[in-house]
């Protein structure tokens, strides 16, 4: 399965180069996912020589997590317009932050997969996207849904975290190897699907910019 790997970062720095092409175009929310990415390529790269090496990244998953979440919130904090979502979407990366530090001093240690930080994010994230999707159909623009760069980092967000909230979901219930290849391959393709979907968000976004100049 190593070039499942290689064919993962190769689409990761794909998106990147997109991000640098443009990035004294992209306005701040593209400019956090295209840090996203750089950090993604990070975890990424480290987990699989953990996983290597030591046969073990579950470490790396408990930091990457609540980074990612982090990231991400950022993003929606930028894009709704509604005072009231931003403000929650705020006050959520601090109460997520600390589920994380209980979750890991007190249930799931350093060394096991943080399933309940994982499915957690997922559900305020799933969340998130269905409220910016409704913020944006009641919101009166002759632009086309599909032309809105945001439209698609929201749907790689809806994609990507109700498939994996499912996925885990069952993973849980069943008691999976975690050496699985069928939860490899799963993981595997949610991963292309999302990054990819940003990476058309930022491409959309760099190259609006500079059709307005």
């Amino acid at each position: 399965m190593r070039y499942t790997f290689f064919v993962y970062i190769f689409e990761l720095l794909i998106v990147l180069i997109i991000a640098l092409r443009y990035r004294h175009k992209l306005s701040l929310p593209y400019i956090v996912m295209a840090s996203i990415i750089y950090i993604t390529i990070i975890s990424e790269t480290l987990s699989h020589i953990s996983a290597v090496q030591i046969k073990s990244n579950s470490a790396i998953f408990h930091s990457f997590i609540a980074v990612e979440f982090s990231l991400i919130s950022v993003v929606y904090l930028l894009l709704f317009k509604s005072l009231r979502l931003k403000q929650i979407v705020f006050i959520n990366i601090f109460i997520f932050g600390a589920f994380v530090l209980f979750n890991t001093y007190y249930l799931q240690a350093i060394s096991q997969f943080p399933f309940n930080n994982n499915m957690l994010s997922s559900i305020i994230l799933i969340a998130y996207a269905f409220l910016l999707f409704l913020e944006m159909i009641n919101i009166e623009t002759e632009e086309s849904l599909f032309s809105q760069p945001s439209f698609w980092f929201n749907c790689g967000i809806l994609i990507f975290y109700t498939a994996t909230l499912i996925f885990w979901s069952i993973y849980r219930l069943v008691q999976f190897n975690p050496n699985n290849s069928i939860l490899h391959i799963v993981m595997w393709l949610l991963n292309l699907i999302f990054y990819g979907l940003i990476g058309v968000s930022i491409y959309l976004n760099g190259t609006r910019k500079m059709n307005q100049l």
